[in-house]
């Protein structure tokens, strides 16, 4: 399993995030939401962070789309977990979902992070979860950085 190429490091000095989450695997959404707001704390001076929980995957981008209605904010992050079954279900779901938060995210005037996670077992799915790992919470963290960055110097020069 690769990792993922190295980011460029971005310090902002406010942003103001939504984390939109699911509620399945516990264990390892609550190492992935540590991860993902640790790295934003390390990067952000002041950071306003809220975070949704919704039931699971297939929800994440009507709730995405609700939040980035209801709040101000510099960017959202869809977190979620998908792990292969014993049927196909997985596949469907994951198509699904990533195509409904691409779709919102181009209609969006702040950047929409997909950090949802398919694995085809709950072993893959601890690996690309795992600090020790692929520590997909990071990664997803400083991708929303640098997009935020990103939207912050292209506002700046209307």
């Amino acid at each position: 399993m690769a990792k993922s190429p190295p980011l460029p490091e971005v310090h902002l000095p406010r942003a103001r995030v939504a984390v939109v989450h699911t509620s399945w695997y516990g264990e390892l959404m609550d190492t992935l939401l540590s991860r993902f707001s640790e790295t934003l704390n390390q990067h952000v001076r002041k950071l306003e962070l809220e975070t949704f929980r919704c039931a699971g995957s297939f929800e994440l981008p009507q709730t995405c789309a609700l939040v980035s209605e209801q709040l101000e904010l510099d960017g959202i992050a869809a977190l979620g977990i998908i792990v292969q079954g014993e049927t196909s279900h997985h596949h469907y779901l994951a198509r699904a979902v990533i195509g409904e938060l691409c779709a919102l995210s181009t209609g969006l005037s702040v950047p929409l992070v997909m950090g949802v996670i398919t694995a085809g077992s709950l072993e893959q799915a601890r690996q690309r979860v795992d600090p020790e790992g692929l520590d997909r919470g990071r990664e997803f963290a400083l991708s929303l950085l640098t997009q935020m960055e990103l939207f912050q110097k292209l506002r700046e020069r209307e």
